[in-house]
C-alpha cells in the first residue's frame, strides 16, 4: 500500500466507504421491510381482534339492558320482543367470540379468553333464570323499592 500513489490510495478509501454505505443502506431497507411486515400484522390481526372485542363488549352491554327491561316488566309480549332481540344479539356475540378466539396466539390471552367464556356461560345461565321467572321478578322489583338498577 506504501508503493501506491496518493490518488490510488484515496480511490481505494473512497470506494471502501461507498461499499460500506451501500451495505448500510441495504441493511436499512431490509429492516424497514421487517418493520412494515410487523405493522401490517399489527393492523391486520391485532386491530381486527381489538375491534371484535369492542363490538363484543358493546353487544353484551346492550343485552344486559334488555335483560333488565325484561325483568322490570310483566307483559309477555314485551318480554318476547326483547327475548327475540337478545337471541339475535347473542348469535352475533357468539360469532364475534369465535373470531376473537381464532386470532388468539398468546397463552396468556388464551387463559383470559377462557375465563371470559366461563363468565359468559354463568351470565347466560343467570339471564335464562331471569327469563324463566320474569313475572315473579317483576312483582319482586315492584314491591321492594330498595332494589336499584341504575
Amino acid at each position: 500500500m506504501k508503493n501506491l500513489k496518493i490518488g490510488v490510495r484515496l480511490s481505494i478509501g473512497f470506494i471502501s466507504l461507498l461499499m460500506l454505505m451501500a451495505l448500510m443502506v441495504g441493511l436499512g431497507v431490509w429492516r424497514l421491510g421487517s418493520i412494515g411486515d410487523a405493522s401490517d400484522d399489527m393492523t391486520r390481526v391485532a386491530l381486527a381482534k381489538e375491534r371484535d372485542s369492542v363490538q363484543w363488549h358493546a353487544a353484551i352491554k346492550e343485552n344486559g339492558v334488555r335483560t333488565l327491561a325484561v325483568m322490570k316488566s310483566d307483559d309477555d309480549a314485551f318480554q318476547a320482543y326483547f327475548q327475540k332481540q337478545i337471541d339475535a344479539q347473542s348469535a352475533q356475540i357468539s360469532q364475534l367470540q369465535k373470531r376473537v378466539e381464532a386470532a388468539i396466539v398468546d397463552p396468556e390471552e388464551k387463559r383470559l379468553f377462557d375465563e371470559v367464556g366461563r363468565l359468559r356461560a354463568a351470565y347466560r345461565a343467570t339471564r335464562q333464570k331471569i327469563f324463566d321467572n320474569a313475572t315473579e321478578l317483576f312483582h319482586l322489583v315492584e314491591t321492594d323499592k330498595e332494589i336499584n338498577f341504575g
